[in-house]
């Protein structure tokens, strides 16, 4: 009987680059592959449309470098390509509610994709605005069912079965809960060079995602684009004049706004309390309170911006740091190496989070 291999791998596919992340379980759970490189700005185009010609090279590269040659990976998907809704239904079996749920797709809910794939979780009883006992609340995830399939496609190519395709900010979820009490709710705030992006999270569950075309200047961001500022680090694979090139024609211009630390404290307070007030109001969860906001992504939320923050919105400001994930005995670091230190490094959150879905 062949050996199975020793762990997952974590591919963390985002608007603005490539991450991918390995363990190995002996006496202690370590990273095994840490590796990254950069994505060309409007790989992912506006209109959905993905540039796989510019994918593909550069997830190659990576996977060379962490001397990947075949295994098991759990991938994570840009938002962009996911919707979530939250629906009121017969309080039928979950083999019912998935028959009902693709009936609607097709008929009448609206989704951006030409076809879509979708699973669901159930809101618990003492959760649901539904005031009819004959029915439950379930919150509705459906995602790209094309871009979904062309990565199942890509991967099998490099021998890599793919075991799970899922949002970013679950994968995220899934660290903090290993490393730290959550509160029943809170906002999960991502960063990358290609926007930030707002999470409700209510007793574990997934309620409501937001993009926000903001991102925090960095010191290190140079002209060029969204994943520019990414090139500082060894572990960042790809310079700008090896990635492949997008015609005029093929780029669907996103603009995202880099803010000095003042502006984008100031538009993303905004930002969150308009997500607050969307989740107590249009989604009529008026008695939650939300007591925390998680920064995870490491792009450049200084302890200065988080105080700031704190002090607008009345309540604890933190983040996620890959040091956190080490203290807290997740796993330890790989001996001899230097990752620890390394700025880079928080950004592999969500990469981490997928890895350890068979640890």
């Amino acid at each position: 009987m062949a050996k199975r291999p020793n762990g997952s791998i974590g591919i963390d596919l985002s608007m603005d680059g490539i991450r991918v992340v390995t363990f190995e379980q002996k006496k202690d759970l370590r990273i095994r592959q840490r590796q990254a490189a950069v994505l060309a700005t409007n790989t992912f185009a506006d209109d959905r449309e993905v540039h796989w010609q510019v994918i593909e090279p550069v997830l190659a590269d990576v996977l060379a470098k962490a001397n990947i040659k075949k295994g098991r990976a759990h991938v994570a998907i840009p938002d962009q390509f996911a919707v979530i809704r939250e629906l009121s239904l017969p309080d039928f079996s979950d083999e019912e509610l998935r028959s009902l749920i693709q009936f609607e797709l097709t008929n009448s809910i609206h989704v951006p994709f030409q076809e879509v794939v979708f699973d669901f979780v159930r809101v618990p009883k003492k959760d649901a605005v539904t005031e009819n006992p004959d029915e439950v609340n379930v919150i509705l995830v459906a995602a790209d069912k094309l871009l979904c399939e062309r990565i199942v496609s890509l991967l099998h190519k490099f021998r890599i079965r793919t075991m799970s395709i899922e949002l970013r900010s679950l994968a995220a979820h899934r660290v903090l809960k290993r490393v730290r009490d959550l509160p029943e709710t809170f906002l999960l705030v991502e960063t990358t060079a290609s926007g930030t992006s707002i999470h409700v999270f209510h007793g574990d569950v997934l309620y409501l995602t937001r993009q926000v075309t903001l991102s925090l200047q960095d010191a290190e961001t140079m002209e060029g684009g969204a994943g520019a500022g990414l090139l500082a680090g060894s572990d960042w694979l790809v310079n700008p004049d090896s990635l492949p090139h997008i015609t005029d024609e093929q780029q669907t211009s996103t603009t995202v706004e880099q803010l000095l630390a003042g502006a984008y404290v100031s538009r993303i307070a905004a930002e969150l309390d308009r997500t607050r007030n969307f989740f107590h109001y249009t989604l009529n969860r008026r008695q939650a309170e939300f007591s925390e906001v998680v920064f995870v992504g490491g792009r450049s939320v200084t302890p200065e911006v988080m105080e700031e923050l704190r002090n607008r919105l009345g309540m604890p400001v933190t983040s996620l740091a890959f040091q956190d994930m080490i203290d807290k005995g997740l796993f330890k670091e790989r001996r001899g190496a230097s990752w620890l230190g390394d700025e880079r490094a928080d950004e592999y959150a969500v990469a981490i989070g997928l890895a350890l879905r068979e640890v």
